[in-house]
């Protein structure tokens, strides 16, 4: 990862990090409810890993938060303003993230929600 991508990534791990403590819950609960490997989970808190936005709405989904909460809040952050600049200039759109955010959510609604999945489809757990 270039630099920019690690302050990010490092910023993005701390956050979730916090919200998993917040939950109580241990990394092992927390991978296993993502589909992944504790030591997969360890990188991404750990800012050591460099991600997809579909990990991120995973994770902010399970942590029943917004996306936007995962990511610190792009909207008063350089590092995180970048780090959307890079996925095509999305940090300029904010109205448009939100939009996405929403999206993501109703693609990948809690295991316990009765909410329709966009196209019937099950929610695919991604692994590291």
């Amino acid at each position: 990862m270039d630099e920019e991508t690690t302050v990010v990534a490092a910023r993005v791990g701390r956050t979730i990090k916090a919200l998993r403590a917040e939950k109580g819950w241990s990394q092992a609960t927390l991978a296993s409810m993502i589909g992944f490997t504790p030591p997969g989970l360890w990188k991404i808190e750990a800012g050591r890993s460099d991600f997809r936005l579909s990990t991120l709405a995973l994770i902010a989904r399970v942590l029943e938060t917004p996306l936007e909460r995962v990511v610190g809040g792009f909207e008063s952050s350089p590092d995180i303003r970048a780090f959307f600049e890079a996925l095509g200039g999305l940090a300029a759109h904010e109205r448009e993230m939100r939009e996405i955010s929403k999206f993501l959510v109703n693609m990948f609604p809690p295991k316990d929600s009765n909410e329709p999945r966009v196209g019937g489809q099950e929610p695919v757990a991604l692994g590291m």
